[in-house]
């Protein structure tokens, strides 16, 4: 296959031009952040297209509102004019992103050049369908694209999924190759992805998904099948896919219950068949239905083939927590030629790192020196109660949050401000925002028409539960946001994103190990962390903190993090947001909590509040007595105290440590703790 172009030249002329294209794009030119991520992207794109033996991704390290997007947009169109040989594609990680990209660059680039294919911009989709998604998303399609016009088109829009099923090998999607007009494929000349792409492959089923898809091929053959098995009257992989599914649910049953379960073996023949099984025995089967929901059906029975191929190798178990699945993973998708990824909390993203397989290249660092962040302690009847079997399982505990939560907003904002409350979305179901937020009174102003949006005594809120709105900034007016509670991953996932980047079979001690609530792990351990510090980030920043100005300042805005983990948060404050002064704690009425007394009243246990003592205080020296009284550490502990996870993080991010009080220069014996200078 023919070899992609060299991009060498087209970057040393892009920066030339860089402003004048941002003037193009968006009506003036580019600040000293935005000229500092352009430069950082052409970099990326650099050593992304440069040979080597052992290829790597590379990540744009430049924060949300650093000029990431118009930069992307800026050098695909000068790549496209300056070189009919260059092809391009642009990935987003939502059809919502992929739209408003494919308008921006529609108002530039020339009909037949440039394509977009989603579940909404190609032929025969559903006029309600549409309809939907105009109303609620906004997206109005007015072009749409077969997959031969996708894969024809020198610059292409999709979405993450489309791009990770055309690495797989599934089919040849047109994302990784541009087709010529003579019909020769070519590799795209360069690939940006925007936003963490999830590398990790893992897929998470049930029994009844495996007897679906027996069903799917089931009962209807092809003339091939016909000669090479007698006339059966289903594929031969039916009866062995019952088998899988039979031993799937006894092990959902089994008495003796493991958090983390291991999986079973599979026979000769189960492998065999599961192994052989092909993208078009299953179209095959679904050609009798309407072209979208063939593929539909398809991707989704698909994807249940995967995960048996992923369970074959031993790579799955069966978690039995709050993602209660069965769990198979395959090694991460592995490094591209030609691929650069945005992602601005790239350098928060501990996954990166163990699978060892992306690069990062920074750009400019924002100042958020005029951003606020408090850390709230609610109630100490809601304090780690944001569960199924607390908060969000019981409708009157659901009130009694919402009605403090609505005081504590009100009290912490002023009438015309627009709010952001971000939350589990079981907390924000409508079911919960009517039973608290409708008022009696019928000519009630108290709430509008909009379901994610109400009136509080003048403050326009908006709700968006944890995961949505990323990469939007339908937000940026909001000068407050509050975050209710941390938004851990499932350990079935966690343990399974661990095992696709590391490509590591659990073994069943692994999985007891794992199992633990207060698992050590350090890989676990890091996975989680990552994943809270990357959405605390991310979350925050869908409101006016991502406006960024011409001095690189990040605009004034106020975080509020309701009950969230704030060792970690204070431990990274500035690797979260440069600039911010410190983590302020604040109690359920908004007051500034004392330094020491962050603890009162709450159930911890001593190294926790050893935790809070060493990130709260401004002092450069604890003695040991303070130590005692607040916490409760007698001196024989305070050495496996300060070690203890729960303190470790704030004691190497403040830089504590253990001293004699001789070597302090204190007269008498024993021990107390100093904080160096930075």
């Amino acid at each position: 296959m023919p070899q992609s172009i060299d991009i060498t030249p087209i970057l040393s002329s892009f920066m030339s031009s860089q402003s004048d294209l941002f003037q193009e794009l968006i009506g003036r030119g580019s600040t000293e952040l935005e000229s500092q991520t352009s430069y950082a992207l052409a970099r990326a794109a650099q050593l992304a297209t440069a040979p080597t033996d052992s290829p790597a991704f590379q990540a744009v390290v430049s924060p949300t509102g650093g000029g990431k997007t118009v930069s992307t947009m800026a050098l695909l169109i000068h790549a496209m004019g300056v070189n009919p040989a260059f092809s391009g594609a642009f990935i987003t990680e939502t059809i919502e992103e992929a739209h408003e990209i494919y308008t921006s660059l529609r108002q530039v680039i020339e009909q037949g050049e440039l394509a977009i294919y989603t579940s909404l911009h190609k032929p025969g989709v559903d006029p309600d369908t549409l309809e939907d998604a105009r109303e609620e998303k906004g997206i109005k399609v007015t072009e749409t694209f077969t997959e031969a016009d996708f894969a024809k088109a020198r610059l292409v829009v999709c979405t993450h999924t489309r791009w990770k099923s055309d690495i797989e090998g599934k089919r040849d999607k047109g994302v990784l190759h541009w087709t010529q007009p003579g019909g020769n494929k070519v590799p795209r000349s360069l690939v940006v992805v925007d936003e963490d792409p999830k590398l990790d492959l893992i897929w998470a089923r049930q029994p009844n998904h495996v007897s679906a898809l027996a069903d799917v091929l089931s009962g209807i053959i092809t003339g091939a099948e016909a000669r090479s098995f007698g006339f059966v009257d289903t594929h031969p992989a039916v009866p062995h896919l019952r088998s899988v599914a039979r031993k799937m649910e006894e092990i959902k049953d089994k008495e003796k219950r493991k958090v983390l379960e291991g999986g079973f073996r599979f026979s000769p023949e189960e492998k065999e068949t599961i192994l052989d099984l092909t993208w078009e025995d299953l179209l095959q089967r679904l050609n009798h239905l309407p072209p979208a929901r063939m593929r539909e059906l398809g991707d989704r029975h698909w994807g249940t083939v995967e995960f048996l191929k992923a369970a074959i190798t031993g790579r799955f178990f069966y978690s039995r927590t709050t993602d209660s699945a069965f769990h198979a993973y395959q090694r991460a998708v592995p490094a591209q030629p030609n691929t650069v990824i945005l992602d601005g909390t790239a350098d928060l993203n501990q996954m990166y790192v163990i699978g060892g397989n992306v690069s990062f290249v920074t750009g400019m660092k924002p100042d958020y020196s005029a951003v606020q962040v408090n850390h709230v302690t609610p109630p100490s009847k809601f304090v780690g109660q944001m569960r199924p079997k607390g908060i969000i399982g019981n409708a009157y505990k659901t009130r009694d949050y919402l009605s403090w939560l609505k005081e504590f907003v009100i009290a912490q904002t002023a009438p015309g401000e627009e709010v952001l409350v971000y939350g589990k979305k079981d907390l924000l179901a409508m079911k919960f925002q009517k039973l608290y937020l409708e008022d009696p009174s019928p000519d009630s102003q108290e709430r509008d028409d909009n379901r994610s949006t109400v009136n509080w005594a003048g403050r326009t809120v908006h709700f968006a539960n944890f995961g949505r709105g990323r990469g939007s900034n339908k937000w940026k007016n909001c000068t407050a946001y509050f975050r209710l509670g941390d938004h851990y991953m499932p350990k079935g996932i966690t343990v399974a994103k661990i095992g696709s980047v590391t490509g590591q079979a659990f073994s069943p001690a692994d999985l007891d190990k794992l199992s633990s609530g207060k698992t050590s792990d350090p890989m676990y351990n890091d996975a989680q962390n990552s994943h809270l510090l990357i959405c605390n980030k991310q979350d925050a920043a869908r409101i006016c903190i991502r406006n960024i100005d011409s001095q690189a300042k990040a605009q004034a805005g106020r975080l509020y993090l309701v009950d969230v983990d704030y060792q970690l948060i204070s431990a990274n404050l500035q690797r979260l947001f440069p600039g911010a002064e410190k983590v302020r704690r604040l109690d359920e009425h908004g007051q500034e909590i004392e330094t020491g007394k962050a603890a009162e009243g709450m159930k911890m246990s001593g190294p926790q509040k050893l935790a809070l003592l060493l990130a709260d205080t401004e002092k450069t020296l604890i003695e040991a007595k303070e130590v005692a009284e607040v916490t409760g550490i007698k001196s024989d502990s305070i050495t496996r105290s300060l070690n203890a996870p729960a303190v470790k993080m704030t004691v190497e991010a403040r830089r504590w440590r253990k001293a004699t009080r001789k070597a302090a220069g204190l007269s008498g014996k024993g021990w107390v703790l100093i904080r160096e200078a930075a």
